[in-house]
C-alpha cells in the first residue's frame, strides 16, 4: 500500500491486492472511494462493491449532480448509448419503493422509442412514437400522427380542430369544435365559422 502523513499517524492512500484490486482512499484514509475489481472488470466510484461495470454512489446534498458531461469547445455534448445485437438502449428510472420507468428504443418492437411504465421497454408502454412518425399515448402500436386509447381531458377552454394556416388567434381552421369551462359550451365550427352552440 501507499501512505502519506508522519512518523505518528499515516493514512493510507492507495493500495494494490495480490488479486489485482486497486484502492483509493479518501481523505482519513479508512474507507476506498475508487475501486477497481480486476476479477469482474469493475469500477466503483463510492463504493467498494460496484454491480456493474461503472457504479458511482454518492450521499448528495440536495440539488447536487450525481455526474456531469460537459463540451468545452464549442461543439455538440452527446451521450451516446448503443447497443449491439439485439438489445435495447434505454434509460431507467428506478425510485426505492415505487413502479420503474423506462425510456429508450425497443429493438423488438421495429426500433419505436417508448416510454414504459417498467424496466422492460414492450410492457406497459405508456407513450411510442414509431419510425414513420406516429405517436401513440396507452398504445404501442399507433395508426396515425397521435392516437391516444384512453380519455383526454383540458383544463379552462379546450380547443379541437384541423387547422390550415392563418391567423393562430381564435379559431382558424377548416373544421373543429371548442369547449369553453368557463360558460360549459361547446361550439362547432367549420370554415372558421360557428355553425351551433351546446350550453
Amino acid at each position: 500500500g501507499f501512505f502519506t502523513g508522519n512518523s505518528t499517524s499515516l493514512n493510507q492512500r492507495l493500495n494494490i491486492a495480490n488479486n489485482g484490486d486497486i484502492s483509493f482512499y479518501e481523505d482519513t484514509g479508512t474507507t476506498a472511494k475508487f475501486f477497481w475489481d480486476s476479477s469482474a472488470e469493475r469500477l466503483g466510484i463510492g463504493t467498494s462493491s460496484p454491480s456493474t461495470p461503472l457504479a458511482v454512489h454518492s450521499a448528495l446534498a440536495g440539488g447536487i449532480a450525481i455526474a456531469e458531461f460537459r463540451s468545452t469547445g464549442n461543439q455538440h455534448s452527446t451521450i451516446d448509448l448503443r447497443a449491439d445485437g439485439t438489445g435495447d438502449p434505454k434509460i431507467l428510472f428506478d425510485l426505492n419503493g415505487a413502479s420503474s420507468f423506462a425510456l429508450g428504443v425497443d429493438n423488438s418492437d421495429g426500433d419505436k422509442f417508448k416510454i414504459s411504465g417498467n424496466y422492460q421497454l414492450g410492457t406497459n408502454d405508456r407513450f411510442v412514437i414509431d419510425s414513420s412518425g406516429n405517436t401513440g399515448i396507452g398504445t404501442s402500436a399507433p395508426s396515425a400522427e397521435l392516437e391516444v386509447n384512453g380519455h383526454v381531458a383540458t383544463s379552462g377552454d379546450g380547443f379541437v380542430y384541423s387547422y390550415n394556416g392563418g391567423s393562430s388567434s381564435g379559431i382558424v381552421a377548416r373544421a373543429g369544435l371548442q369547449m369553453e369551462g368557463s360558460t360549459n359550451t361547446l361550439r362547432f365550427y367549420t370554415d372558421s365559422i360557428e355553425r351551433f352552440r351546446v350550453n
